[in-house]
């Protein structure tokens, strides 16, 4: 069944230093991703305390950050900040994406990704064996 949509924004990461990059500067084992694949992160600061919650998707030839809306901007300055001889380039992409939670038995996710992979609109899944959205 699908759930509610996320109010998300979205950073891309481009460069061949992106994965380096972003792995530094988040939770997650960015390094370890497989394309097409995503993890939930933390953006942190120097200190290792949590700023933002997002999510990490790795495509062809780019990071995908999808942020809680309200903190796009905030994320997307934190890391420009901290380009300084890295090979990567931030951007707000114009691509329409969305993200969206998909809850319920495995056999019925499983069914409902696959209609979304056939229809071709879909880039990426992070799953998880709990509701990420607060529900049971």
């Amino acid at each position: 069944m699908f759930n509610a949509q996320i109010d998300s924004g979205f950073i891309t990461v481009t460069g061949e230093d992106r994965l380096d990059f972003v792995h530094g500067l988040v939770s997650a084992d960015v390094r370890g991703l497989a394309e097409g694949s995503g993890t939930g992160a933390l953006l942190l600061n120097h200190r290792g305390h949590a700023l933002a919650q997002l999510t990490v998707v790795r495509l062809p030839g780019l990071l995908l950050l999808a942020v809680e809306d309200a903190m796009t901007d905030f994320v997307f300055s934190e890391l420009d900040r901290h380009i300084i001889f890295d090979q990567v380039t931030l951007e707000r992409p114009q691509a329409e994406w969305t993200q969206l939670t998909v809850q319920g038995p495995a056999q019925d996710i499983a069914a409902d990704l696959d209609r979304l992979r056939a229809a071709d609109s879909f880039a990426a899944a992070v799953v998880a064996r709990r509701s990420l959205s607060g529900g049971h």
